[in-house]
């Protein structure tokens, strides 16, 4: 092969190298996904969240309507989400498992300000992590671990 060559054939492997690079820094994982999640919830981005859950978590809502009626609910109920604490992801095949605390308050169930306790199940779809469930608990389990 003439230098010519080489020189096509290394340009065509740092362009394949750069594609793949690509690929995988666009490609979510699934602690981002919760982060990505939360921060929409938080600033009330709700049709931001929504590119976020499966439609299993949306209720089998279209956007338009999620995003009402969690605007709603976050308005009537004075909710804000103050902070979050996400702990290390347990992966199985196509599912996750992100635990979380939240930091949240609104007027009548959580007036205080207690931290909930939830875990976040996501699935992999066409190769990005979605929220498929959200499970909340009493208190925190072994899934609360650094």
């Amino acid at each position: 092969m003439g230098s010519a060559g080489k020189v096509i054939s290394s340009l065509a492997g740092a362009v394949a190298l750069a594609l793949v690079a690509q690929a995988v820094q666009g490609a979510t994982m699934p602690e981002e996904t919760v982060k990505q999640y939360l921060k929409a919830m938080q600033e009330h981005r709700f049709e931001d969240a929504y590119s976020r859950i499966t439609k299993k978590m949306a209720g089998s809502k279209d956007k338009e309507v999620w995003a009402k009626e969690w605007k709603y609910v976050f308005d009537a109920g004075e909710a804000k989400i103050l902070g979050y604490e996400l702990f290390p992801v347990k992966v199985e095949g196509e599912t996750a498992q992100v635990a979380c605390i939240i930091s949240s308050q609104d007027k009548a169930l959580n007036a205080l300000g207690a931290d909930e306790y939830s875990v976040f199940t996501l699935i992999k779809k066409d190769g990005e992590w979605l929220i498929d469930g959200e499970e909340q608990l009493e208190k925190p389990d072994s899934r609360f671990k650094k």
